[in-house]
């Protein structure tokens, strides 16, 4: 490699011999050598991307897919805190993302040099670890350190449960020089590896006893990864009478014995009803869970066992009810527990929750047959026209909620991030997400959230086949659904930011086919060109911000009193 910096050629040695395959490289000065060094790996692909939050979101698109660590390399300074709100997303969504920054010389640190700040621990609320190479090769023990830190620091990130990790280079000028080198390490790289935690046969016995001998029993799944053994554990436990299964849209877990539209059969209960469909038992895997009026449910109707499994070591106890821990993965936990658990014979908890589930279809089929012109109807007729076999990135606010109005398409895997449920960077993941999955990908996107991540169109890597169809209702409609913000009298100007933008003008920046529709003749006169996967494309679609809260609103009442 042309670098004259040995410790950067063998950095990037470790890593590739290690499984890194992608790296994402934002511009800059302090970090040449390893731009150079890593471009000119023949292991490695470079993508460019010059907005290092956009950088980092695409990163984290990509090992999102992957679930193997992606590195995210940059400039020192104000660059490197330009990664925050994808490193925070990639803590708590569970994502390997690798955090490579060129850092000044300790020397000059606040001394008012250029770019140079404290740089040291920057991500420590939300990575599973720092390391810092050494730049002085005085020491014999100096490279030995810097490529144990550079193989411990990969698999860390690797290791479940899964996370950011931040790799710190100081570097001192000069930064150009180009010198024919190749690596020399001083050992082979640590590969780590981890086995599948497992729970402890008598604490599987224990909750097997507990799933049979009981009535009501809930399995709640959060945001997890497509999984078919895990589908079909899942579905043997549904079959069990006393045994509901509520899966969530990110959960990438459909089947007919579960409930995937939760809040539908949610908002059907009567007050009277609420205990009987309260669980006795409540067992939880997976990540974040959307939505609220389960949250709240619990929260206020479930007394009570809780058991949580999940391979950290944190205890997430949402529903303020906790248990058990078992930090143990989920697919091992249920190849263990189901061939124990038996059928309560007199149990109908499965059955009256299948029940509102159909009543909830039933009532939501006859609503949306003849809806006006609105976020709603357009989601309706969105979701349906999605090819089976594509990936579905979904912003977050409004766009997460209302896919989980619809039953889930078979063959078409969902995605959001819901690690913090930020709208910052849905764009640039849903990007990162398509350059490495094969499966041509669907962004359904919000307008504030689309244009607030513009920088993330700038990016060459954006193959044919991605879509990106933004909903604009002129504002952050979510506040016209949620209860408070329209009692403000900033609600126009500063919450929901009332404005007559079109992303037109970035479409035909970034060289996307532009389409736009703002009635529902016109969407489905465009649907099939949007689909067709001829090249990168951009559909707009134009609701009214009033008349798409008044109908959703009015769907609420009917889906809860069926007229």
């Amino acid at each position: 490699m042309n670098t004259n910096n040995q410790d950067i050629v063998n950095l990037v040695e470790i890593l590739s011999r290690l499984g890194l395959e992608h790296a994402v490289l934002s511009p800059g000065s302090r970090n040449a050598p390893l731009i150079k060094a890593f471009n000119q790996h023949p292991g490695i692909r470079c993508y460019s991307v010059v907005d290092e939050r956009a950088a980092a979101f695409f990163a984290l698109g990509m090992a999102q897919q992957l679930q193997k660590p992606v590195a995210a390399i940059c400039t020192s300074g104000s660059a490197l805190l330009n990664y925050g709100p994808a490193v925070v997303e990639a803590y708590h969504q569970r994502v390997p993302l690798l955090v490579i920054s060129a850092d000044r010389p300790i020397e000059w640190i606040g001394q008012g040099d250029g770019q140079a700040i404290d740089q040291k621990h920057v991500f420590r609320n939300f990575s599973k670890g720092y390391f810092e190479l050494k730049e002085s090769r005085s020491h014999q023990n100096s490279s030995w350190y810097n490529e144990r830190s550079t193989a411990e620091a990969f698999n860390l990130a690797a290791f479940e449960p899964q996370g950011p990790v931040h790799l710190n280079i100081p570097l001192s000028e000069p930064l150009y020089g180009v010198e024919a080198m190749v690596p020399q390490l001083t050992s082979l790289p640590t590969k780590g590896i981890q086995s599948e935690l497992s729970a402890p046969a008598a604490s599987i016995k224990e909750l097997a006893n507990q799933v049979s001998g009981r009535q009501k029993v809930m399995l709640l799944i959060g945001q997890l990864h497509e999984n078919e053994a895990l589908r079909s554990l899942v579905h043997s436990l549904s079959e069990l009478e006393q045994v509901v299964v509520l899966t969530e849209t990110t959960s990438n877990l459909f089947g007919n014995g579960f409930i995937d539209q939760i809040d539908n059969a949610l908002a059907t209960f009567t007050e009277e009803e609420k205990d009987a469909f309260s669980p006795d038992l409540l067992i939880t895997m997976g990540g974040m869970v959307v939505t609220k009026r389960l949250k709240q449910f619990l929260r206020t109707g479930f007394q009570g066992l809780h058991w949580h499994i999940d391979p950290a070591t944190s205890h997430m106890d949402t529903y303020q009810k906790l248990s058990y821990h078992v930090q143990a993965s989920p697919l091992k936990v249920l190849e263990a527990l189901v061939p124990l658990c038996t059928s309560a014979a007199s149990a109908n908890y499965r059955r009256i929750w299948l029940a509102k589930k159909q009543l909830a279809g039933e009532r939501h089929r006859q609503y949306c047959a003849s809806i006006a012109h609105s976020d709603l109807s357009v989601f309706r007729d969105v979701l349906k026209s999605i090819p089976e076999g594509s990936q579905l990135q979904i912003g977050n606010s409004s766009p997460v909620r209302y896919v989980q109005l619809f039953e889930n398409k078979t063959g078409v895997t969902h995605y959001c991030n819901r690690g913090v449920s930020g709208i910052d960077g849905c764009t640039g993941t849903a990007i990162g997400a398509s350059v490495v999955n094969e499966r041509p990908t669907v962004l359904i996107s919000g307008e504030i959230s689309f244009l607030y991540d513009n920088n993330s169109l700038w990016n060459k890597a954006v193959p044919a086949n991605f879509v990106a169809i933004v909903v604009n209702n002129s504002g952050g409609n979510i506040f016209r659904i949620i209860e408070g913000p329209d009692q403000f009298s900033e609600m126009n100007e500063f919450i929901e930011t009332t404005h007559s933008l079109s992303v037109k003008p970035l479409a035909e920046l970034h060289g996307f086919r532009y389409l736009s529709a703002d009635s529902e003749d016109s969407l489905q006169q465009v649907l099939q060109q949007t689909f067709d996967h001829s090249t990168k494309t951009i559909l707009e679609v134009f609701t009214s911000s009033t008349e798409s809260p008044a109908v959703l609103k009015k769907y609420w009442r009917f889906l809860k009193e069926g007229v």
